[in-house]
């Protein structure tokens, strides 16, 4: 899924992929006890990593 995620946000110069995937590995404090759903640090985690992103 990561390879096609890839290969199509290359198609649109505009686009950013990050990935989250890789930033939140082993980090069980960025879920909640569903696994699914982010806590407060996770999401934290996650706007702070799009923002990255986005600036560069």
């Amino acid at each position: 899924m990561n390879e096609r995620l890839k290969v199509t946000a290359s198609e649109y110069p505009n686009a950013i992929l990050v990935d989250w995937y890789a930033a939140s590995a082993g980090k069980k404090d960025y879920f909640a006890p569903d696994g699914v759903h982010l806590t407060k640090v996770g999401a934290e985690a996650y706007a702070a990593l799009v923002a990255k992103a986005v600036k560069q």
